[in-house]
């Protein structure tokens, strides 16, 4: 009721002012945050390291656009990415991941970030779904041997 009064009340250009600082508030409130995901997606696609990434953030930040999680968050985020620690093993010759942690973690990823999808499935299909994938070597496993 206090900006009805004023805009009845005050000059024409008051409510001109008032109108526009509505519509920027607007605007802003119109702004969607990254997730840490999102964020780590950014990153990696953009090439960028911890220090640039760590920029950009505080840039945004300093100018009223809080729209980037923090470099922990986006961290975070990178190690839900990887298998559990008991499942690589590593020697002085070779690494190794097991093979089913790797399909869980795919599937568990996929099931993440396709839940909206995924829930509007029938729930009779929610026990039927198949993960069907294809792995092999690059050709240049062995490359070393002599």
């Amino acid at each position: 009721s206090k900006i009805n009064k004023e805009v009845l009340m005050t000059t024409p250009s008051r409510s001109k002012k008032i109108n526009e600082s509505w519509s920027a508030a607007k605007r802003i409130a119109n702004v969607t945050t990254y997730t840490p995901v999102e964020a780590l997606a950014f990153l990696m696609e953009a090439g960028l390291t911890k220090h640039s990434y760590q920029i950009i953030w505080t840039q945004a930040k300093s100018r009223g656009a809080d729209i980037y999680p923090s470099y922990n968050k986006v961290r975070e985020a990178k190690a839900e990415c990887y298998p559990p620690k008991e499942s690589v093993h590593i020697t002085e010759t070779k690494s190794e991941i097991e093979l089913q942690a790797l399909l869980d973690l795919t599937v568990r990823r996929i099931i993440q970030l396709q839940s909206e999808i995924i829930l509007r499935l029938p729930k009779n299909m929610y026990n039927n779904i198949h993960l069907i994938s294809k792995w092999g070597c690059d050709g240049s496993s062995g490359h070393s041997l002599y």
